[in-house]
């Protein structure tokens, strides 16, 4: 909510959305139709070495014999977001294991939380179930441009079902 009470309403778009065609009126009219988010979070001077809280709602996947097959193990989910990372120019804080059989091996420092199954229906009328998982945690850019890309156009598969988009916030 803003301070005279009515509530903020977050789109994002590539291009300005045009609200016209649904004749806004009242309080939503008033408000400025577009947060630049490249300005808002000064991602032209973004560089590498910056770090960022995130969040991530995403479809941690593989495509084995043409169908996607969700990840269900922590330490699958953890490995899918380390690769999206590296391709996306990022990465995410290690810790050692507290698993004891595993001789000093680092995991990494991101908290997977909310797993459930998404339901929904492609335009044949097909059903369909999508898995996601909730990321939480710190990551390091590594190749700004890249970084850039990722927060513009979401990570992994399911786009169309709300998944993928990268949320962030400096870090003071």
């Amino acid at each position: 909510m803003d301070p005279t009470g009515h509530p903020h309403i977050l789109v994002q778009s590539k291009t300005i959305p045009d609200w016209s065609s649904i004749d806004i009126q009242g309080w939503l009219a008033q408000f400025d139709p577009a947060i630049d988010l490249m300005e808002k979070l000064k991602l032209a001077s973004l560089r590498a070495g910056q770090c960022f809280r995130f969040r991530l709602r995403a479809n941690p996947c593989v495509t084995r014999n043409g169908k996607r097959l969700g990840l269900l193990r922590l330490d699958e989910q953890e490995s899918w977001l380390e690769r999206k990372g590296q391709q996306h120019g990022f990465s995410l804080m290690q810790q050692a294991s507290f698993d004891l059989s595993a001789s000093l091996r680092k995991r990494t420092d991101v908290l997977v939380t909310q797993e459930q199954m998404l339901r929904g229906r492609q335009h044949a009328g097909n059903g369909i179930r999508i898995f996601s998982v909730l990321y939480d945690g710190i990551l390091t850019v590594t190749e700004p441009d890249r970084f850039q890309n990722a927060l513009r156009t979401g990570i992994g598969h399911g786009k169309a079902m709300g998944l993928g988009l990268l949320s962030v916030a400096p870090i003071a």
